[in-house]
């Protein structure tokens, strides 16, 4: 049998390169999971009034082991996985920030570590999603008559509404949850009209 030519000797090298990374996306992938489910915790608990600050601290620790591993590989911050609970750790943030102070944090505020940034799309898809929760608050305010609440989340919502309008999203998922931000605020504007009557 002819001895095999000598090309592709790196081969072996590519294989351990691969396994090393496909290690690395797993763990990605736990952290996201750990981080998603802190983050809808939190959130269900500001809808019954509570804190959520240790949960949020906890989603905010695992977004943080992240960005120390997507810090020495970059490529890790494609992960689907990453980018979901990105999203939703936004939301929670936000969620909290919201009905505490009635603010809504920036990006770098909620930026895992200063050497990963929040992805834009992350950001902004974590805002649109907000907008859900609100309105769903918005609700449950109109039936115990708080009509202030209902109009700050209106306010709330009609901010963010206007913000995305000035970006070009094309047809993207972002786009999606742009048209239920729209949805979302046509909903509590009714809410709130039919507070005032």
């Amino acid at each position: 049998m002819a001895a095999r030519t000598a090309f592709c000797t790196g081969f072996p090298r590519l294989a351990r390169e691969l396994a090393a990374f496909d290690e690395k996306r797993e763990a990605i992938i736990l952290a996201s999971r750990e981080a998603l489910k802190s983050s809808k915790t939190a959130i269900y608990a500001v809808h019954r009034g509570e804190d959520a600050k240790s949960l949020l601290a906890a989603a905010a620790e695992r977004m943080r082991a992240m960005a120390a591993m997507i810090a020495k590989d970059a490529r890790l911050g494609t992960v689907g996985a990453y980018s979901q609970a990105a999203q939703e750790y936004v939301e929670a943030a936000a969620f909290r920030s919201f009905m505490r102070d009635r603010t809504i944090p920036d990006a770098k505020d909620l930026a895992p570590a200063p050497t990963v940034p929040l992805a834009a799309e992350d950001y902004l898809a974590g805002l649109c999603d907000l907008t859900g929760e609100l309105a769903r608050k918005a609700v449950n305010a109109a039936i115990r008559k708080d009509r202030m609440l209902v109009g700050d989340i209106r306010d709330a919502i009609d901010e963010i509404s206007y913000r995305m309008a000035q970006l070009n999203l094309r047809n993207s998922d972002l786009r999606k949850k742009y048209d239920a931000v729209k949805w979302n605020l046509k909903k509590v504007e009714e809410v709130l009209y039919d507070l005032s009557r």
